[in-house]
Parts: structure tokens; sequence; C-alpha cells
């Protein structure tokens, strides 16, 4: 079975890749095992060949890097819906966020990004959150209780609380089984037992975010070709299941939020979506066109193969070039991992979006 396909242009703005250079940096050689092995293993392919095939290129008019070839359709359904169907990244803040108590799924910055927020437009009220729910402000700044609320007893409608338990006592899954009567109640007693430790040490849990979402939060799934979308589920719920239980959120749909006015949210996140998305540009403008202020995290490179593209600085910076009027500003340390922009368009350019 042929996996992987020629576009012979940019995924991104369709500029031709004939006239784009290779860009070996952009990308680790063989980054993306995680994902891509079950794919492999299925097509009885050797992964490190499949990935070599997968050659980086740097698109010289929006700034995007590429791979070419990359996943065809078949290969995307059986990486994204069959093969390994769940986003570990984001599994892994919630996972974090509940077992600790205490960590943001945000980057450092956020302290300047609410300032800067508060610069422009004061007080936020309404926000908005498209993709993965557990990299950006719903996940960051939902209340604590949110997480007592999902995981108060094994009888839970998500086996959240007896998987994350069985981690924490690092129990095999045979005395797990044996056991699992009393498995939650001893991990809660440890839970106790180190709250108490860290008030003694003088390290207090944090007991409520440095900020609150609005009472107005929508989350919004995404579906892509290239993105784990509804099939992303852990814990005998989905993505959407989980975060409905957070207060003050509502799950809805693209097709029902794209019918908002102009700029009828504050705020609107795009936190590590953009690059999993079959038309990134159409969203980004969709997304200017019913927020005042659009969050953007993305990873800067080397990116890891199962994205087709990479939207680091080199792209946003660019944007002003392709949106008319758009405002890019930047929020964090842009040689690191990720980087973290804030973009947005005047009232009139929106409507013309």
């Amino acid at each position: 079975m042929r996996l992987l396909e020629n576009s012979g242009k940019c995924p991104v703005c369709g500029f031709p890749t004939s006239q784009n250079c290779q860009a070996n940096e952009s990308f680790e050689p063989y980054g993306g095992r995680e994902y891509l092995s079950p794919l492999a293993e299925t097509e009885t392919v050797e992964i490190d060949q499949l990935l070599a095939r997968m050659q980086p290129y740097q698109c010289k008019n929006c700034g995007a890097a590429y791979l070419e070839p990359w996943l065809n359709a078949y290969a995307r359904s059986r990486v994204f819906v069959t093969g390994h169907p769940v986003h570990n990244a984001g599994w892994r803040n919630l996972q974090q966020w509940i077992e600790r108590g205490l960590t943001p799924a945000i980057p450092s910055s956020i302290s300047s990004l609410f300032e800067e927020i508060d610069r422009r437009i004061g007080n936020f009220t309404s926000y908005v959150e498209f993709g993965c729910p557990f990299q950006g402000l719903l996940l960051g700044l939902a209340p604590p209780e949110d997480a007592t609320l999902l995981i108060k007893s094994p009888e839970s409608q998500f086996t959240m609380s007896s998987a994350l338990a069985r981690r924490r006592l690092l129990l095999p899954m045979y005395w797990y089984q044996k056991l699992s009567r009393y498995v939650f109640q001893i991990s809660c007693y440890l839970t106790r037992i180190r709250k108490t430790r860290d008030r003694i040490r003088g390290r207090r849990l944090r007991d409520k975010p440095l900020f609150s979402l609005p009472a107005t939060s929508f989350f919004v799934p995404l579906s892509s070709s290239r993105f784990w979308s509804a099939n992303c589920s852990m814990y005998g719920g989905t993505c959407p299941a989980v975060v409905s239980q957070f207060s003050n959120v509502t799950v809805s749909s693209l097709a029902e939020v794209m019918k908002s006015e102009i700029h009828q949210f504050d705020v609107a996140g795009l936190f590590n979506v953009l690059d999993h998305q079959d038309n990134p540009m159409n969203l980004l403008r969709e997304v200017l066109k019913i927020s005042k202020l659009v969050i953007c995290l993305s990873h800067n490179p080397p990116y890891t193969k199962q994205h087709h593209f990479g939207l680091g600085k080199e792209f946003f910076y660019k944007l002003p070039d392709r949106i008319e009027n758009c405002e890019v500003v930047a929020l964090s340390d842009l040689e690191g991992p990720n980087c973290f922009f804030l973009i947005s368009v005047d009232q009139q350019t929106a409507s013309e979006l």
C-alpha cells in the first residue's frame, strides 16, 4: 500500500515546491515515531525508511515549513482515526493538572498575555477556544474544583479516577484489578499526605487560578484529516465530553460559532491547532472575523513528522503580507520550543474577511 503522496506545492498557501528550497533543519529527521509507528507496523513498512522519505521544505511565500511527500488520505486516516487516535500531549496536560492541581497548560508568558489583553480591550468577558481543550486557557484557568468533580468517585462517568490512581501507585494491571476497590481510597489518602507535607514546607497549592474563565466561554472541536478530532478519547470519554464538565464552558460547533457577529468574542484561542488543519489560513481568517483578539500558540522548529507543516515565527511575521491590517504581537521567547502571538484586525477589516 502506497502511504505517501506529493502535492507539488506548499499545503498552507499553494506556492510551488519547485520554487522553494529544502530546509533539513526544520524537521527532526526521525521525529514523530510515537504517532506514526502504528501505521508502519500495520502496513509492514520500516518506520525509519518511511520518515526518511519525507523531505522538509521552507516556503518562500508564507514562511511555513512542510514535508514533501507526506501521508496520503488512507495513511492519515490510519494515523489519526485507527492507528493512534489519541492526542498524547493534550491528555498529558490534563493528567498533570488533575494530579498536581497547580500546573496550568499554558505558557509561562501568561502574565504578558493578560497585560496585553488588558491594554487592548480591558477585562475580557467572552472567550472561545478551538481544537484541543487541554492546551490553552480552558484548562489553565479552570477552577481546581473542576478537577475534583472529574475524579470525585470511582463510579464517575469517566474512569479517569481509577486510571490516575493506578498510575500514581505504579501498580501492574493484574494487581490493580485485584485491589481496585481499595486503590482510589489509598490514592486520595496519599494526595492528602502530599498536600499536608507541602503546607508544612511552606509551599501551598494554588487555591484559585491567577485569572478566571469568563462567564461566556466556548469550546469548539475541529474536524480535519490531520487531527484527532472526535476520535480523541481516553478514560472513557472524549475531550469535548470531559471539558463539558468544566464550569462556564459550553461545547459548540464550528458552524454555530461562525454565525457570530463581527468581533462578538473578546478573545479566541488557537493553541497548537493551526498546524493540524487542512486549511489553516481559512480558519485563522474566520476566527479573526468573530474575535477582537486571537491567541496563537505554535511549535517552533524542529517539527516532528506527524505534522504535514510547521508554523513558526517566520509564518506569523509574514501574516500582515497575507491579511490586510493584521497586527501580530509576539508574547514569548521566540527561540524556545514554542512561539506565542496575539493577532488582531480592526472591525472594518474583519467584516471583509
